[in-house]
């Protein structure tokens, strides 16, 4: 196997194991995809740059908060995706996902919802190991 396809292979299995770890409330296995940095912005629905919105900037010791008080206990998260492309240079990556899911709780309020959305995953070959660095989510525009 060439070494993009390897590489490829392990990102892909890195973006399932982290929404995975989602699924089951695992904020190690969720804190264990990402190396010391995490970023994030949303597009807002639109192609220019100037719209979109810096969303969140977490170092490592920032992250188990943010895992564990995203949302009440009782609160599930739901999501399927598909990888639909991802391009390896070097130590970076970036893959394009397909996304459906939603945070719903036992009681079936839904707190947020997002339909076959087109999302950007960023990756990187930390110490030989590929993590989440970033992501952009095009159709997403945070609440105020």
């Amino acid at each position: 196997m060439d070494r993009d396809r390897a590489d490829i292979e392990a990102i892909h299995r890195l973006l399932n194991r982290y929404q995975q770890a989602h699924r089951e409330k695992d904020w190690d296995a969720v804190r264990s995809c990402h190396d010391e940095t995490y970023f994030r912005w949303f597009g807002c629905g639109s192609t220019d740059p100037t719209d979109w919105v810096p969303h969140l900037f977490l170092v490592q010791s920032e992250m188990q908060e943010w895992g564990e008080t995203r949302m009440p206990e009782d609160v599930n998260y739901e999501q399927e995706q598909q990888i639909l492309q991802t391009d390896v240079r070097g130590n970076m990556a970036i893959s394009v996902v397909r996304e459906s899911g939603r945070w719903r709780s036992d009681t079936g309020q839904i707190y947020s919802r997002w339909d076959d959305c087109q999302n950007v995953w960023f990756t990187g070959r930390i110490k030989g190991e590929w993590k989440i660095v970033g992501a952009f989510f095009p159709d997403i525009t945070p609440s105020k």
